[in-house]
């Protein structure tokens, strides 16, 4: 048709498509940063969608659980130059804590990791007392 014009060729197209895009990070925060992250989750009300590891079992809902409180930070670059975290949180009956740490893919809404705009990996978790009150 008179008026269009056509830029590249189909195996340009095709290369461009299938190339990889570069991967841009955003740079994480200094450590002293990551803590005040740590110590200001206390209070937050999460919202959680039904983790993908349980979903078989559990009905798909979005439930609200409290963060109770945040205690004991100790952030430290490991020998491989990685960050790693470590903290105490008291929180709600029912809540999905390592969820609460790396997000599920955005199914907690706000995690550790979508407050550092990076990625996060819950190495182990204890649970070192269940309150009654």
């Amino acid at each position: 048709k008179q008026g269009l014009s056509k830029t590249g060729t189909k195996a340009v197209l095709i290369e461009r498509i299938l190339s990889p895009k570069e991967k841009t990070f955003l740079p994480l925060p200094d450590l002293d940063q990551i803590k005040d992250i740590m110590a200001n989750f206390s209070g937050q009300t999460l919202e959680q969608r039904t983790p993908k590891r349980v979903a078989h079992r559990r009905a798909d809902l979005i439930r609200k659980k409290k963060v109770i409180e945040t205690h004991d930070f100790h952030v430290e670059l490991n020998e491989s130059k990685q960050i790693e975290g470590q903290m105490s949180l008291r929180c709600e009956s029912g809540t999905y804590v390592k969820e609460a740490v790396h997000g599920d893919g955005g199914f907690t809404q706000p995690s550790i990791a979508s407050l550092l705009k990076a990625k996060c990996e819950v190495i182990w978790l204890d649970v070192a007392e269940i309150h009654s009150d």
